[in-house]
């Protein structure tokens, strides 16, 4: 009985450890990633972009400050929303905005570059480091 009850708990032992060793890094982490934030963001600032042209009779080629959106955004994004090394980029009310990363975030290396496009497609645009050139067939 004594032998079968310390085979049972050495075979407990072995399962937590292994269950340990082998769970999956990251299995628990949950919600949006890190970049869904960036997303949020930009999409935000193309509202406020439409919304500033339809007050104020912006044409195409208006430059756009971040001074002349702060009272739409202010509504929308929350204090302490906007991480520390991405920069946005606002643009003329015909360009759509972007935002570059000066430091790695997340998965992403610096100088990465986010941009919403037309029907509201994301492009992620890496810098162009560590590429290797194409081979050519013989």
């Amino acid at each position: 009985m004594k032998v079968a009850v310390s085979r049972f708990i050495l075979a407990l032992i072995a399962v937590l450890v292994l269950t340990v060793l082998l769970w999956p890094r990251g299995f628990l982490k949950s919600g949006p990633g890190a970049s869904a934030h960036i997303w949020f963001a930009l999409r935000w600032i193309d509202s406020a972009k439409q919304q500033y042209a339809a007050d104020h009779g912006a044409t195409a080629d208006t430059i756009c400050t971040p001074e002349q959106l702060q009272p739409y955004l202010q509504r929308a994004l929350p204090t302490g929303f906007w991480h520390d090394g991405v920069e946005y980029h606002i643009g003329r009310m015909r360009d759509f905005p972007e935002a570059v990363l000066k430091r790695k975030f997340d998965r992403y290396p610096a100088d990465t570059l986010f941009r919403l496009s037309s029907n509201d497609q994301e492009q992620i645009i890496l810098p162009n480091t560590a590429l290797e050139p194409t081979p050519t067939a013989p």
